[in-house]
């Protein structure tokens, strides 16, 4: 059975581009993070999405969402977030968490923009300051999301501290 698809001079496919033409599709379908333009809607994900933005809009504190691994939590995560207005939600999205606690509280100043400052206290300090600016212009509010939370007991402990 002859190919159709199409492949450079020496009958190689070039990935990038051809794959894309062959099946008529505007970008890769595939990649490592999943992408919420390719969400599509079913009851659970769209209770779950009801449940988690009716928590933060009402700032309920922590939330958890648990699952199996493959069945969305990462796809609603990003859709959730993609969604937040950023003139009233400042988000830092942690998706490694498997970092010792100055690591994870370099990772939290860096996705809130913030610069970083060689000692502890110094990044605490502005942390606090974000956390306190966001606190006087009254709406807007800090979430920080964190992939594979079960990673963060100990930090979260020596956090706290």
């Amino acid at each position: 059975m002859q190919s159709h698809l199409p492949t450079d001079d020496d009958g190689t496919m070039n990935v990038e581009t051809d794959y894309t033409r062959y099946w008529g599709l505007r970008t890769l379908p595939f990649d490592n993070v999943p992408d919420p333009r390719f969400y599509v809607p079913c009851s659970q994900h769209d209770a779950v999405h009801r449940w988690l933005s009716y928590g933060i809009q009402t700032g309920k504190g922590m939330l958890l969402l648990t699952g199996d691994i493959g069945c969305g939590k990462t796809l609603l995560s990003r859709r959730l977030i993609v969604g937040l207005s950023p003139a009233r939600y400042d988000v830092a999205l942690v998706a490694n968490p498997a970092l010792s606690p100055s690591e994870l509280l370099d990772e939290v100043l860096s996705q809130f923009g913030l610069d970083l400052v060689p000692s502890k206290a110094g990044r605490l300090q502005r942390l606090n300051e974000r956390l306190e600016l966001n606190a006087r212009r009254g709406s807007t509010r800090c979430w920080s999301w964190m992939k594979h939370s079960d990673n963060c007991v100990a930090a979260s402990r020596e956090f706290r501290s």
